[in-house]
């Protein structure tokens, strides 16, 4: 504090404050846990006063005061030191949106390694707390702020209103870059506030805001660590195409991150719970197959990749026997499909839709959908897929016209190979006998 005083510290000595800090933090890390709960009052005091007069001096600084924070917060306890780790934990959460860069990245990621050390333990659960009060306070911050400045009355208050909504959408911006780092590593229930708050920041109509919270919930999407519940993952589902879809005209890339996003949550939730998978992968894939008519080529190459992930990913064994199953069923009682689809069926709906007349403007993305599902199911496309080979039919009728043969040519193929081709010519238009044909012949020449 000495090298502090007179307004401001000199070279120097901030060169040598900041030697000092470095070494104390690297220190603190090898420290035994106990040494840090035997003396938490005294470390944190002095780590509090230390910041103060750091932030004001040496700003730089204020790095290695975040991770000698956080390690005073990894080495409490529920039984000793649970008061200061708390106050040490929230001092560095604070961090976080601190203004400077450096000291943010710092601080994020040691908040994300205190939340790590004590992940399975009563302090750890209690961390976890912390987190979600904080990004809930601050991602709720902008539409707060923003109902204000509706409010404001004269030049003078919406100035004022103004600079506020400003300050809540830049909190919550810096927010949004720690839950990237952060979120995966927390535990429920936790997640799932911090996951809804992040969710929440999606239709503000703030596309910075709706790319960085994207962003954050890709992060936990694509954590194999995270221990994210089913139902938070079904729940951050629902806003995904609900944005989606209000943007599919005007932002592009917002919708291609989205897509993306909306594909990684399935297979997140598959991985968690193949049943709630199983149950939500028919709306997933009728909300993806509607992204096709967005006007932009990147959306729909974007689509198509998604749903071949899913295809790949997200389809089972389970899946296509209770298909195989329903189908026979309803052709014992003379039926030509189930009342009730099962989950596959739907999947099956959705990739027949995708290569409708509606969306012929993605066709030569939408075809190598059907493509890999053909090679997926194998021998059980046959029924399931009925209704795809039968829109390729109508689509082969005008295959002289079309600009994606070679992908229409590549989907037969693989029906063949999946089928037979009997099947496929039952299938199909004569108008395609003579392509068959030639497939078959072709395929006979390599036996």
């Amino acid at each position: 504090e000495g090298g502090g005083s007179g307004g401001g510290a000199s070279g120097g000595q901030g060169e040598a404050l900041d030697a000092a800090l470095a070494c104390a933090a690297e220190a603190m890390s090898d420290v035994e846990d106990r040494i840090i709960r035997a003396k938490a009052e005294q470390i944190c005091e002095v780590l509090m006063r230390c910041g103060k007069v750091v932030s004001e001096h040496v700003p730089k600084s204020m790095r290695y005061v975040g991770k000698c924070l956080a390690r005073c917060a990894s080495g409490a306890s529920a039984e000793a030191g649970e008061k200061h780790g708390k106050r040490a934990f929230q001092a560095t959460l604070n961090l976080t949106i601190d203004g400077r860069p450096k000291v943010r990245k710092t601080a994020v990621f040691a908040v994300s390694d205190v939340l790590r050390r004590t992940r399975g333990s009563a302090i750890g659960a209690t961390y976890c707390g912390m987190v979600a009060a904080y990004a809930e306070k601050i991602g709720g911050a902008p539409e707060r702020e923003a109902a204000e400045l509706q409010k404001a009355r004269g030049a003078a208050g919406a100035k004022d209103a103004r600079a506020r909504a400003t300050a809540a959408a830049t909190e919550a911006l810096y927010m949004l870059g720690a839950m990237k780092t952060v979120l995966p590593e927390l535990v429920e229930p936790a997640a799932g506030m911090c996951v809804d708050a992040c969710a929440g920041l999606l239709d503000l109509d703030e596309p910075l805001l709706t790319q960085h919270a994207t962003e954050a919930l890709l992060a936990l999407a694509n954590s194999p660590e995270s221990c994210a519940s089913a139902d938070t993952v079904s729940g951050m589902m629902r806003p995904i195409v609900t944005v989606a879809n209000a943007n599919l005209k005007t932002a592009p890339v917002m919708v291609i991150s989205l897509a993306r996003l909306l594909a990684r949550a399935q297979c997140k939730l598959h991985a968690i719970d193949v049943a709630e998978s199983t149950k939500a992968l028919p709306s997933t894939f009728h909300a993806l197959v509607k992204l096709f008519a967005s006007p932009h080529e990147g959306v729909a190459t974007e689509v198509a990749e998604d749903l071949v992930l899913l295809v790949r990913s997200c389809v089972d064994t389970n899946m296509v026997q209770e298909g195989i199953k329903a189908i026979a069923t309803a052709r014992a009682k003379g039926k030509d499909k189930p009342s009730k689809p099962p989950a596959i069926l739907s999947i099956a709906s959705s990739i027949e839709e995708s290569i409708g007349f509606r969306y012929r403007g993605a066709w030569a993305m939408s075809i190598p959908v059907a493509t890999v599902a053909f090679v997926r199911l194998g021998p059980a496309s046959g029924p399931i897929l009925a209704g795809t080979l039968n829109a390729l039919g109508e689509m082969g009728e005008h295959a002289s016209e079309l600009m994606c043969k070679q992908q229409l040519q590549d989907c037969i193929t693989a029906a063949i190979q999946a089928i037979g081709p009997e099947q496929v010519l039952q299938s199909l238009p004569l108008k395609l006998e003579e392509a068959i044909n030639a497939e078959i012949s072709s395929r006979e020449a390599e036996d």
